[in-house]
């Protein structure tokens, strides 16, 4: 089947503007979700009861038993397992996040005085050493200089090639 026929298929199946509901009671599953998830907890702890089958550990249930298991498994290293330990017997720790944002200045209106001034202020608000500035000038100032230097040799090199281009060359005697 083509994929426009498919298309052209569904289109036909989806709901147009004036059809009646077809969920009238709002009803989203729910309340099925819980039941399912009510017998399926209710199933696991009764078979959680029953005697464990393992030789050795006759004598305990089965949920003692997973229990026992991820304790090992935890005692062995297992990150997993000490977190689920963790968060089972202390509960998970809660996280409140609290962030509250400082009205900031609109910057487009500032003199430079002011911005300078603002500058100076997120400088020592967040911690930058002068002596990162002063490398960091001191590196722009050595790149500056070589830059100088690289045009003065190159203007040399120029000269020297345009002057022996002037020069008369010697005749030849023979």
């Amino acid at each position: 089947m083509a994929q426009h026929e498919l298309n052209d298929g569904l289109r036909a199946a989806l709901m147009k503007p004036g059809d009646p509901t077809r969920n009238p009671l709002g009803n989203n599953g729910g309340a099925v979700r819980r039941l399912k998830f009510r017998e399926l907890r209710a199933m696991l702890i009764a078979v959680g009861d029953e005697p464990c089958d393992v030789e050795g550990y006759t004598h305990i249930s089965k949920r003692e038993y997973v229990v026992r298991i991820l304790y090992g498994l935890a005692m062995e290293g297992h990150r997993w397992a000490i977190k689920y330990i963790d968060d089972r017997v202390y509960g998970r720790v809660p996280l409140d996040v609290n962030v509250t944002q400082q009205p900031q200045p609109e910057l487009s209106y500032l003199t430079t005085e002011e911005l300078a001034a603002r500058v100076e202020q997120l400088r020592e608000r967040v911690g930058v050493l002068p002596a990162i500035e002063a490398e960091h000038r001191a590196a722009m100032q050595a790149e500056r200089i070589a830059e100088e230097h690289t045009k003065q040799l190159a203007e040399a090199i120029e000269a020297e090639v345009v002057a022996t281009n002037d020069e008369p060359e010697p005749e030849a005697q023979g």
